[in-house]
Formats: structure tokens, C-alpha cells, sequence
């Protein structure tokens, strides 16, 4: 991978929590990680609850600041710490980098209708030049979900929506601005089976459409073999990465003890 596009270097993530005697607690969440991420490529991150998976999938949105190490974006030919980034690098970077929520409950504010939540990054980003093309723009991406028409769901608010429905919002909201790098957090783990083989299908085919790359988040190491097949897969525990490779080669040949259990 000559040119990861984004990568950490031994980045660390400690939470200091209070106890009812008043005695303060640190948790390492994240310690001491290194991973690398090419550009359209997929790394799976696999680990069972509590890990630290989505506290680094936070961290490499910039959604938290790790406490020690570096995280390093590709941008202008040249590797640059995300928290060095400042005025219109740091907007294109948050672009760029987009997140899938877990609870596709809490995807939309129950105060704002489908339009309402899809316009706003269009014209923040002045990807739509107006709000006519903002919502021709937000009509298309329902159609490239697969909510159709798009017009039925466009005056809907998330309590007459189901959460496939939700989830697939919350999938259209994060390519709108087309970016390069989502971090997809347990993104079919609250939806029905019959529902999960569709969405990481959709999820596949948009990345052949929109070239990005994927953090793919998830507990489920069948999940993680359906999705990042031909790809990478790095095992996550207490907050280290124990073993990362191709994916058929970490299941086919686990080296790591809580791999194989």
C-alpha cells in the first residue's frame, strides 16, 4: 500500500471515570494502535463489545483526541497530523471523513423531516449551489439507497420510518458529500437479520460507485467475512490490535489466542 490514506501511529485513548467514594478511575480504551488504511480499500475491525473499537473509530474521525501518538491524513502529497489542520484543510478533511451510526434511531433529529437532515451538508459543503439542486441532490441519493421514490420519503419525520429505513438515511447523508473515508460503526447490528445481507450489499456497491474507503466496525466475525472479503481484517482486544491480514488468512489461520476463541 504505497500510500495509506489514512494511518495512526501508537495512538492512546484513556478515560478518567469518578466512583460514588469519589476515587478516580482511568480506562484504557485505546493503547498503543497502528493501523493503516489505503484509499477504496476496507479494513474490518472485529472485537467483542467494550474493546475500543468505536472509541478509534471516533478517534479517526477526529471526533475525540487521542492522548498520546499521531493520527496522519494524505492530503496535498504530504502526511499531516488531523489535529495540525486548520481552516479549509481541516473542513475538506471533515468532509472526507464521514461516519454510519449504530442506531439508525438516533440518525435524524425526530424534529426535522428527511429533507431537512440530507439538504444541509449539500449546501454547507457547496456541493448543491442552491436548495432546488439540494433537493434534486437529495433525491438522488434516496434513489442510490434504494428509497423510492424518493419524493414519498422526502416530508417523512424517523417515527414513520423503519429502522432499514433509518439506516439507509443515515447511509445516504454520509456520501452525500462524497467523501473518501467512512468509519461504518456496527452499522447492521440493530437491524433484523433479513435486513443485514441488503445493507452490506448497498454499503458494497456505493463503495464501487464512490471509491471510498471503510472502517467496518462489528462484533460479528461473519459479518466482517462477507464484508471485507479480499480485504483486511484487524482483531481488536482490550483496547490493542492483536492481529490485523487478509481476511480468509486470520480465519483460516488465527495466531493470536482470542482470535481463535
Amino acid at each position: 500500500m504505497p500510500n495509506p490514506l489514512l494511518k495512526t501511529e501508537n495512538i492512546s485513548k484513556i478515560f478518567e471515570v469518578g466512583s460514588m467514594f469519589g476515587a478516580k478511575k482511568h480506562i484504557k480504551a485505546v493503547e498503543n494502535v497502528s493501523i493503516e488504511i489505503g484509499e477504496n480499500e476496507i479494513l474490518a475491525l472485529v472485537g467483542e463489545s467494550g474493546c475500543g473499537k468505536s472509541t478509534l473509530g471516533k478517534l479517526m474521525l477526529a471526533l475525540l483526541r487521542q492522548d498520546r501518538g499521531r493520527i496522519l491524513y494524505y492530503l496535498n502529497n504530504a502526511y499531516k497530523d488531523i489535529w495540525s489542520l486548520k481552516g479549509e484543510e481541516f473542513k475538506e478533511y471533515r468532509r472526507n471523513a464521514q461516519l454510519i451510526p449504530q442506531d439508525p434511531y438516533t440518525t435524524i433529529n425526530p424534529m426535522r423531516n428527511v429533507l431537512s437532515a440530507l439538504t444541509p451538508p449539500l449546501l454547507h459543503y457547496k456541493i448543491a449551489k442552491n436548495r432546488k439542486e439540494a433537493r434534486k441532490m437529495a433525491a438522488e441519493l434516496l434513489t442510490m439507497v434504494g428509497l423510492v421514490p424518493p419524493e414519498d420519503f422526502f416530508k417523512r419525520y424517523s417515527c414513520r420510518l423503519s429502522g432499514g429505513q433509518l439506516q439507509r438515511i443515515a447511509i445516504a447523508r454520509a456520501i452525500s458529500v462524497k467523501p473518501k473515508f467512512i468509519v461504518a460503526d456496527e452499522a447492521v447490528s440493530m437491524l433484523d437479520a433479513s435486513l443485514r445481507i441488503e445493507i452490506l450489499d448497498l454499503l458494497l456497491n456505493l463503495k464501487k460507485k464512490i471509491k471510498t474507503a471503510y472502517l467496518f466496525i462489528t462484533h460479528d466475525f461473519a459479518i466482517a467475512r462477507y464484508f471485507a472479503r479480499d480485504q483486511r481484517i484487524a482483531i481488536m482486544y482490550l483496547g490493542n490490535i492483536v492481529e490485523i491480514g487478509k481476511t480468509e488468512e486470520i480465519i483460516q489461520n488465527p495466531l493470536h489466542t482470542y482470535t481463535k476463541v
